[in-house]
């Protein structure tokens, strides 16, 4: 009997050490990459950010306590244990209120929480007053983002720049397939649809570059559309805005944004100028019209 009960604790011990040497493993390879979705810089994601930790902290009231049952189990009635045999327990009305009970505590407070949260955090409620929004229409392309400032009256692709604490006010549309729009560090993903327009507000905490993406594959260009996203103060955005319109020299119209909007995988920075104050608008009546750019099968 000693001698099981030594093995028993070697096994015991090892498994132990081996959890804590996995989460330690664990914790420095997390602390060595960068995660963009645990790093928010924005009002939105530190706020997804807190529902996410929320609902990891909320799942170990049931993952630690079955994992210890796991292991009290097994060590109470293994083969040569003094365990009582109650097979009356299957039908104990306490022990049914705390199997059923407690798992269905935990999901009604987390409805509860995910209710409310997707109501404070509905991408088309603005997060700052009227004046202190700056709109911009983002177009997908195959395989490019085209980033249109209407009120600035310039445009350009593969890059956004906005500046911080203002309310930021995307327009969404797509002129190719179904695609994603995502910031990670800013804001969580919506969908950019070919003929409709969707809506993203977004408010930048500090200045700094981070990455945007698609989050819905869309050919074999998918992976290439990222761009980065400028984050600068508001005085920097200005002049920013300001020497951008002086040196975009080409316009952009329809046709000339039926030429850009060909198939392409391109990382190249363009700038335009936007003398048509709708242009946006007109891109979404072009493909309702059914007459977007011809697309090719990849």
């Amino acid at each position: 009997m000693g001698h099981k009960r030594g093995i028993l604790g070697v096994r015991i011990v090892s498994i132990a050490v081996l959890s804590l040497g996995g989460v330690y493993l664990s914790y420095r390879y997390l602390s060595s990459v960068s995660i963009p979705v645990l790093e928010p810089k924005g009002r939105v994601a530190l706020e997804q950010y807190h529902l996410l930790l929320f609902a990891v902290i909320l799942s170990l009231f049931v993952v630690i306590p079955v994992f210890a049952m796991l292991f009290g189990f097994a060590l109470r009635y293994r083969e040569g244990s003094h365990g009582r045999y109650e097979p009356r327990q299957a039908s104990s009305t306490r022990v049914e209120l705390v199997w059923w009970g407690i798992p269905a505590l935990l999901i009604l407070v987390l409805s509860i929480v995910t209710w409310t949260s997707t109501n404070a955090l509905d991408p088309y409620r603005p997060l700052a007053p009227a004046s202190h929004t700056v709109t911009v229409d983002a177009v997908s392309l195959d395989w490019q983002w085209l980033f249109i400032y209407p009120a600035e009256h310039i445009a350009l692709t593969n890059r956004l720049v906005i500046p911080a604490h203002e309310n930021i006010s995307l327009h969404i549309t797509s002129d190719g397939p179904m695609n994603g729009l995502w910031i990670p560090q800013l804001a969580g993903q919506i969908m950019a649809m070919p003929g409709m327009e969707t809506q993203l507000n977004i408010l930048a905490n500090s200045n700094g570059t981070f990455e945007g993406l698609s989050s819905n594959i869309s050919g074999v260009g998918f992976s290439s559309m990222t761009f980065p996203t400028h984050v600068v103060s508001q005085s920097e955005f200005r002049s920013w805005a300001a020497s951008t319109r002086n040196r975009a020299r080409t316009p952009l119209t329809m046709p000339s944004f039926t030429e850009l909007a060909k198939p392409r995988i391109d990382h190249a920075v363009q700038y335009y100028s936007v003398p048509e104050s709708k242009l946006f608008q007109q891109i979404i009546m072009n493909v309702m019209k059914g007459e977007g750019v011809p697309r090719v099968t990849a």
